[in-house]
């Protein structure tokens, strides 16, 4: 009789413990920080599309704290080029190209004397060829410097959107151009090179666009600007400069003549 209750008292104290055990195992569950689930995001003839707007916003974010180099192994996983990793492509290959043109010229040679040698304003092969795309475009200031930007009307695009600006989210559609920016709400009711050709809205297809004259001015700058400095050579320099402002942030990569 003594074996059976000391054996029902150890059977209720397991019991017990058991429970006790349990309790313990869902209080740390419950305080233990949730991970968020991986973004669903893949690309399909050359554009990323995302299963939900959650997913976007979560890649955006992610993307925008990667740096150069592991944006470009994000990028190359899915089969991706985004305009922002061309600018990068642009960049080297302008210095590169720099390098090369002034090779055995004198760093301090002034820009008339660049200019006679027949040199000012020479660009490389993959300048050319995304100028004539239209994804950058030169500039020549009033003083004779010569610089080139991204010609895309929302800069932090240009790190999920490809060489024609596009970009899909659920079943909407989105495609940013110079000076304008375009959503095609159903992607099922519209055929896309008429979405893509589009230059005014239209309700019955979904297209809606935005252009220059109705987008927020994203040109109210703060002080927290970073330049990151690349090259100078015969007058010319190489860099970026991150800007920052209140609805979004910027990259602009120029290559000036001083």
């Amino acid at each position: 009789m003594k074996y059976f209750s000391k054996m029902l008292i150890l059977a209720f104290l397991g019991l017990g413990l058991l429970v006790v055990s349990c309790k313990k195992n869902n209080v740390e569950d419950a305080v233990q920080p949730q991970s968020k689930p991986t973004a669903k995001v893949s690309c399909k003839n050359g554009m990323l599309v995302f299963n939900t707007q959650s997913d976007f916003e979560q890649t955006i974010s992610k993307v925008m704290n990667m740096t150069n180099e592991e944006r470009r192994v994000w990028e190359e996983k899915l089969g991706f080029l985004s305009q922002q990793r061309i600018a990068d492509q642009i960049n080297a290959a302008e210095i590169a190209f720099t390098k090369e043109l002034c090779k055995g010229i004198d760093e301090n040679i002034s820009l008339e004397e660049f200019k006679k040698l027949g040199l000012y304003n020479k660009h490389s092969d993959l300048y050319y060829k995304y100028i004539k795309k239209g994804i950058i475009k030169g500039i020549i200031e009033k003083d004779g410097a010569v610089s080139y930007d991204m010609t895309i009307c929302e800069p932090i695009m240009a790190i999920i959107t490809n060489d024609e600006g596009l970009v899909q989210v659920g079943k909407s559609m989105y495609q940013y151009l110079d000076n304008t920016s375009k959503k095609l709400v159903d992607i099922s009711k519209c055929n896309i090179d008429d979405f893509k050709s589009a230059t005014i809205t239209d309700k019955e297809k979904g297209i809606y666009i935005m252009n220059e004259n109705t987008r927020l001015n994203y040109h109210s700058w703060d002080h927290s600007f970073n330049k990151e400095w690349r090259y100078h050579q015969a007058g010319r320099i190489a860099f970026d400069v991150y800007g920052h402002s209140s609805n979004t942030t910027s990259l602009l990569s120029c290559t000036f003549y001083v």
